[in-house]
């Protein structure tokens, strides 16, 4: 068997296996709004759902993320496979009239939680205060 024979054989085990990964739909899927059961206000500590000041809890909606002193404009959602939402999203920061520009990964976790990465930094919230 020479090279082209070998690099034919490698090509269409590509090609199949592409073929087979769209058929399954492992793949993102571009979403207008993240799922329901992201949405809500999360704790991230015990007994911050009381607090309604708090920077303990986040709320999260549709298309944004509300912190106690900023809040992520979501745009550009794509839902793994996984359950995980990733997301391009504007920053704003109380007291600035810039933003910045982060991506955002959320992720339900095995527990009931929702982590949400922001950058290289991720908050777990442990938590679901209200739908």
């Amino acid at each position: 068997m020479d090279g082209g024979d070998v690099f034919m054989r490698v090509l269409k085990r590509g090609i199949v296996g592409v073929a087979l990964l769209c058929a399954s739909g492992a793949y993102a899927a571009k979403i207008d709004s993240l799922p329901p059961a992201m949405i809500g206000t999360w704790a991230f500590v015990k007994g911050a759902c009381a607090a309604q000041d708090g920077d303990g809890r986040m709320v999260v909606a549709a298309r944004s993320i509300t912190f106690s002193v900023s809040y992520l404009e979501l745009s550009g959602l794509d839902q793994q496979p996984s359950g995980a939402v990733y997301a391009h999203a504007k920053a704003h920061e109380e007291g600035e009239t810039e933003t910045s520009e982060v991506d955002v990964t959320l992720t339900p976790t095995p527990a009931g939680g929702l982590d949400v990465t922001i950058g290289t930094d991720t908050t777990h919230a442990t938590a679901r205060c209200s739908r």
